[in-house]
């Protein structure tokens, strides 16, 4: 009896979690390939130029089912927020924020801090469809582009580059599914997803080799100069 039970805790704690592993944020460069901290760094190549990411939300099953039967996917958002947006951030301007095939009305984007600055600390967009409209099918491929996302060096830029933490703003913005009429909140929101942007490693290794050249280069005249004297 003790062992049907503790088989029947199993199996409900096992449908419990893979129920609740719920909705989820990725973010992908343009090739669909997952960045990440450690494997797949953002790289911003030989120059530190602007790369774009795209930022997806991920579902399982059970969360598809939910929100396509009750009228899709209707309004969410996310933060980002560069742990020093002085190496890189979302940098202020037209075209930093993306919305796919103009899907989303009103779609808004806000910089932190508000008053003008090119290195914002923090940037925010909120999604949305039109009252009256119903929400977005969610694909069966498990994932759901909502932006794409403009990710700019700072002139700070550096061979440890900088982490950025995406989050859902769960008062302003929460991942709903629905209809304008009937809106559901997902229960599990977006954990943290994190990922690194660093300039292309022979940026820095040219500078260093560049600073010992010129250090070689003042030690050899230096050297001269005390011999001809």
């Amino acid at each position: 009896m003790k062992l049907k039970r503790l088989l029947l805790i199993g199996i409900t704690t096992i449908l419990v979690t893979s129920v609740t592993e719920a909705v989820e944020f990725l973010i992908t460069d343009q090739n669909g390939i997952a960045l990440n901290d450690t494997t797949n760094k953002l790289n911003l190549g030989d120059s530190a130029s602007p790369k774009t990411v795209k930022l997806w939300l991920t579902y399982n099953t059970t969360e598809l089912n939910a929100a396509n039967m009750s009228g899709g996917l209707f309004s969410g958002g996310a933060r980002f927020t560069p742990q020093n947006s002085q190496v890189a951030t979302v940098a202020r301007g037209a075209g930093q924020v993306v919305n796919p095939s103009s899907q989303w009305n009103p779609f808004t984007v806000t910089y932190l801090p508000i008053s003008p600055t090119s290195y914002p600390t923090a940037m925010q967009v909120e999604f949305s469809r039109l009252n009256g409209q119903s929400g977005l099918t969610l694909p069966a491929t498990m994932q759901f582009l909502l932006a794409e996302i403009v990710i700019s060096p700072g002139p700070s830029m550096n061979s440890t580059g900088t982490q950025f933490t995406v989050v859902v703003p769960l008062s302003q913005a929460p991942i709903i599914y629905g209809t304008a009429g009937s809106q559901q909140v997902f229960g599990t929101q977006p954990l943290n997803y994190t990922f690194t942007v660093v300039p292309e490693p022979t940026t820095i290794a040219l500078g260093a080799v560049a600073t010992a050249m010129l250090g070689g280069v003042g030690f050899y005249r230096r050297k001269k100069a005390v011999k001809s004297s």
